[in-house]
């Protein structure tokens, strides 16, 4: 079957980019020349998508290798013919569930799964195995979707499960909790950058009782169900994912090298490039210069809210590290520019039916980044809002009067007034948030405070300047 032929296959012209790239890669994995399919994808958006996600599912080295040529210039510009002002999204929102009945499950391994035919697919809104009508016992359920992991960092993810069960991310098996066996559950962590990454959870019930639940937890995020929210999404541009497919490609590694310093450098795909480069083997020689200031660029643009994460700290540290093997007025440069960089990290909690937060008091240098992690296990709804000095009962008095403003929970019940700071949102029972800033040059006694109505009169505490 020619190229041609492949192309005007009902599953290539798909709504589903899952079904998409698992075709594409079907297709090479197969036969079919990789690059050839990619010059006949390339003109269009959606199926050149599809393909750089496939790059990665592509078994032989040798033809992944020759696309290099081809993927590289993507990462850094496209094409005008392939340019969009609103990215499109890869991952189509919520999560795809394959249904399977069997008299017996010998494993839930994905080959395993992927041998038969589902009973049936369909959507649902998160990792369940409530399938709609559903039989009691001896069922399998395969849970695909992207999660889009809001901050660059260390996260785990956890399945507990009564039978088996499996936990798969970026085509990688990350968690095994398979076998008969009553509720358990069996986490794994990982490094993964800020974005969508694919997810893939199997699952089957031998009979008797049943159980199953995926939870995460990274970077401001405390151990909980992944929300809706969370799942599908965007991956964040067609450039993105091409950078995403460069790194997959053996054979260059001192031009891929190369490549993401030179990315670094220009603020593209901030994440990427220093996740590759400090997890570099080596480091070649003749980019040692060139590295030095892009680090000194990209490092202090990560943002606030992914400075507390693993990866941060391996940046900063790979930073110092590359410092130390260059001249001594470009080391000089790179050390000042990832110094100070240090994140004030404040956790703050709502004390159940208290109204009041756990904490009356924190100190932060000015100017200096800082993030809060809020969480509120109480029955009514808080948030934090940080004033200007002297400005605590007046917000709260407009705080008051929103009581009576109909879009009240629109607005977060945040007053509107050039005193006010820094916001979170507002947060229910169980829910947690962050808000991540600056704290102010000037030095002085800021206020915090719930501005949901009669909240602010106890609710409240003071953010030292130094």
């Amino acid at each position: 079957m020619g190229i041609r032929d492949w192309l005007s296959l009902e599953v290539l012209n798909s709504k589903s980019p899952t079904l998409r790239i698992n075709a594409i890669a079907a297709i090479i994995n197969g036969g079919e020349n990789a690059a050839a399919v990619l010059e006949s994808l390339k003109k269009d958006r959606n199926g050149l998508e599809a393909f750089l996600a496939a790059v990665p599912l592509i078994r032989d080295d040798a033809a992944k290798s020759a696309l290099y040529s081809s993927i590289r210039p993507l990462a850094f510009e496209l094409p005008h013919e392939l340019a969009s002002t609103s990215p499109q999204q890869l991952a189509e929102p919520g999560v795809k569930f394959d249904y399977y009945e069997q008299n017996s499950f010998p494993n839930c391994a994905l080959k395993t799964y992927d041998s038969w035919t589902p009973k049936r697919s369909g959507k649902l809104k998160v990792l369940t195995h409530n399938i709609p009508n559903r039989r009691p016992d001896k069922f399998g359920v395969k849970l695909t979707t992207w999660v889009n992991i809001p901050a660059t960092g260390k996260w785990t993810f956890s399945i507990i499960s009564d039978d088996g069960s499996r936990l798969y991310l970026d085509g990688k098996e990350l968690i095994n909790n398979d076998g008969n066996h009553g509720p358990a559950e069996k986490s794994a962590s990982v490094e993964l950058s800020e974005g969508p990454h694919k997810l893939v959870t199997t699952y089957f019930d031998s009979g008797g009782g049943d159980a199953y639940g995926v939870t995460w937890a990274g970077p401001g995020v405390k151990k909980q169900r992944i929300p809706a929210k969370a799942l599908g999404g965007s991956d964040g541009g067609l450039e993105r994912t091409a950078a995403l497919a460069l790194r997959d490609l053996p054979g260059h590694d001192d031009a891929i090298f190369a490549d993401m310093v030179s990315l670094l450098k220009k603020g593209k795909h901030r994440d990427i490039a220093l996740a590759y480069l400090a997890g570099a083997k080596s480091v070649p020689q003749k980019q040692l210069s060139a590295l030095g200031k892009a680090l000194a660029i990209g490092v202090p643009e990560t943002p606030i809210a992914a400075r507390d994460g693993d990866a941060f700290k391996k940046a900063v540290a790979f930073a110092k590290k590359i410092a130390g093997q260059l001249p001594a007025d470009e080391a000089k440069a790179l050390t000042t520019a990832v110094s100070n960089l240090d994140l004030a990290l404040i956790r703050l909690k709502a004390i159940p039916e208290k109204m009041l937060y756990d904490r009356i008091e924190f100190t932060v240098k000015a100017g200096k980044p800082v993030k809060i992690i809020f969480e509120n296990p109480d029955a009514q709804p808080h948030n934090i809002i940080i004033c200007k000095p002297g400005s605590y009962e007046e917000i709260g008095a407009l705080a008051d009067k929103m009581i009576n403003d109909p879009n009240g929970f629109a607005k977060q019940f945040i007053p509107e007034s050039d005193k006010v700071l820094h916001t979170s949102k507002l947060i229910n029972q169980g829910q947690t948030t962050t808000m991540s800033f600056n704290a102010p040059a000037e030095p002085g006694d800021y206020p915090y405070v719930c501005t949901f109505p009669g909240h602010w009169r106890l609710m409240k505490g003071v953010m030292h300047v130094e």
